[in-house]
């Protein structure tokens, strides 16, 4: 593996997996193969698990920004990403709405998992041309997050949605239960000894590709502009919370406690409704920086005079999360003498 000194460095052109695409390429323009090739620029691009770069400030270490993972994206973001960036790092939010990029956009589960970011990289650079439908699914990376009732719902024929790593409740089949299968690189490893690409892990085998994935036939069904396969199978579940008692696993939801004396005037301080006056009353409120703008929108309920319970959406929870402990960062009269908990 290169270290930091291999920065901008290349590697020697593995020909046997370029000659896939060079191939096509001689048939389309016949002249190359005649001239022949004198040189080659073979080096790594960096990739991320849903292929959009990382761009603000790093969870994990105050202080830090990043400004990487943009393929050949690169080129043509530099100029733009930068003026945000360093006005990012100036003010201490984005001028504009580019949750997409910003790294706590990641579940850290999800990212301090090795294979769970090796799959998922693989199977957005894989898919990078692929028609881009509504309601696609992944088959790489699943099963990272799940609810104390995830197995019941697979045996009543619950049919699985990734977000933010979480498997969460997506529609019925009840015909059948299913579930994603191990990720199999659709297939692109499975020749003898053809896994070393992935590194020592694999030992160099092979990864067979499933004969036969239930789930991907499932998914694959809804993959459409207009209604999907499953469209009455949801028609039906819609009429059922219209007529009869039903349930919803909301454990996809992120939330949040904060506690203590200085508790209300945090939440005043962070939400532009303001703390809920009275005991177990709800309220929903955006979340805005010093500029006006807005930087999540959730609910909050008082549980006591000095507890509060946070719940918010279940794709933006990480970059919520830290997003109220950097504001409680900067006062310090919330971090001192157990003033505010947060958890």
């Amino acid at each position: 593996c290169p270290g930091a000194e291999f920065a901008f460095g290349l590697y020697d052109l593995d020909w046997d997996t370029f000659a896939q695409n060079l191939d096509g390429h001689f048939t389309r323009c016949p002249a190359v193969e005649e001239t022949g090739i004198k040189s080659t620029v073979c080096g790594p691009e960096s990739f991320t698990p849903d292929h959009k770069p990382l761009v603000g400030p790093w969870p994990y270490l105050d202080g830090l920004y990043l400004s990487c993972g943009f393929n050949s994206m690169g080129m043509m973001l530099a100029g733009g990403v930068g003026q945000e960036l360093a006005d990012w790092i100036v003010s201490g939010s984005s001028t504009r709405d580019i949750f997409s990029m910003d790294p706590r956009r990641f579940h850290a589960d999800c990212i301090h998992n090795a294979n769970w970011v090796q799959h998922t990289t693989h199977e957005s650079y894989a898919k990078t041309y692929a028609v881009v439908f509504p309601h696609d699914e992944p088959l790489a990376g699943r099963e990272m997050r799940k609810s104390a009732v995830h197995q019941d719902l697979i045996n009543n024929g619950c049919i699985l949605q990734a977000r933010h790593g979480f498997e969460r409740p997506g529609w019925f089949s009840p015909s059948s239960q299913s579930r994603p299968l191990p990720y199999d690189f659709y297939g692109a490893y499975a020749e003898p000894d053809s896994a070393w690409r992935l590194g020592t892990a694999y030992n160099n085998k092979s990864i067979p590709k499933h004969d036969h994935h239930n789930y991907e036939q499932l998914i694959n069904g809804d993959l459409s502009f207009d209604f999907g396969q499953s469209f009455s199978n949801v028609a039906a579940e819609c009429l059922a919370c219209r007529t009869h008692a039903v349930v919803f696993d909301q454990s996809y939801f992120g939330k949040f406690m904060v506690q203590g004396p200085k508790a209300q005037a945090f939440v005043n301080f962070v939400a532009a409704a303001g703390a809920p006056k009275k005991l177990h009353r709800t309220t929903y409120t955006p979340l805005c920086n010093d500029n006006g703008g807005v930087e999540a929108d959730l609910t909050i309920t008082r549980l006591a005079d000095d507890s509060f319970y946070f719940v918010a959406g279940g794709l933006t929870c990480s970059r919520d999360w830290e997003w109220l402990r950097a504001a409680a960062a900067r006062d310090p009269i919330f971090l001192q003498d157990d003033n505010l908990i947060m958890r």
